[in-house]
């Protein structure tokens, strides 16, 4: 096996879409490239069940207008024809009510939040929407930075229920830079719902179409 590997210029452990990403980006430069991967399949996150025919994602994805790269991958791959933009809305499900939350007029109607946290709560998205870096929040919580620029209330009534329903005990954990970030990148300036992208037939037409110029 290392001798094997001796022949190749890289090495890549991992085949998701990051590592199938990365050779052949330097397939193209001319570079052999061995990409070891533990499972059957290739794909990682974005691989697929095939049930009598018929590929089914194993997990949920979308991408966004902001994902330059990918969108250009797609366009190389001969892909771009299957991408279907679709408009996302954004609603909180709190006492079986679902409230929406497609910008500020919502916010104003969310009635869970009092009138000083739906204030803050503007403040806090505009912030948001204007934040150059959220990486360097990264060694700092969410929980310590939105009480400390904001109010624990405004925390408590919304955020930490948004995290406990996916990360639950481990919420606290959970970096400022994590939530800020996607909060961002699901920021839209203009009135219209934010485009949510997806591939006509699935992603596993994208692993397939990598697998094919990598072999």
């Amino acid at each position: 096996m290392l001798q094997s590997i001796k022949n190749y210029d890289v090495v890549i452990l991992g085949g998701g879409i990051l590592g199938m990403a990365a050779a052949y980006e330097l397939s193209k430069h001319n570079y052999k490239v061995c990409l070891i991967e533990k499972q059957a399949d290739l794909g990682g996150a974005i691989s697929s069940y095939n049930i009598n025919g018929f590929s089914i994602e194993a997990f949920y994805h979308h991408f966004f207008p902001s994902d330059k790269y990918l969108i250009k991958l797609l366009g190389d791959l001969d892909l771009s024809g299957r991408i279907m933009w679709c408009a996302g809305k954004t609603g909180f499900l709190l006492d079986k009510k679902v409230y929406a939350l497609h910008g500020f007029k919502d916010i104003f109607n969310f009635k869970p939040l009092s009138g000083i946290d739906k204030l803050m709560f503007c403040f806090f998205m505009a912030y948001v929407k204007f934040l150059y870096n959220p990486e360097r929040l990264d060694d700092v919580s969410a929980e310590h930075w939105i009480t400390s620029h904001f109010t624990k209330s405004l925390y408590a009534d919304f955020f930490e229920t948004l995290l406990k329903s996916k990360f639950g005990d481990q919420r606290a954990e959970i970096s400022a830079a994590f939530i800020l970030g996607r909060i961002k990148v699901r920021s839209n300036s203009k009135k219209e719902a934010e485009q949510l992208g997806y591939l006509h037939g699935g992603f596993f037409a994208m692993v397939d179409a990598l697998i094919s110029v990598l072999k």
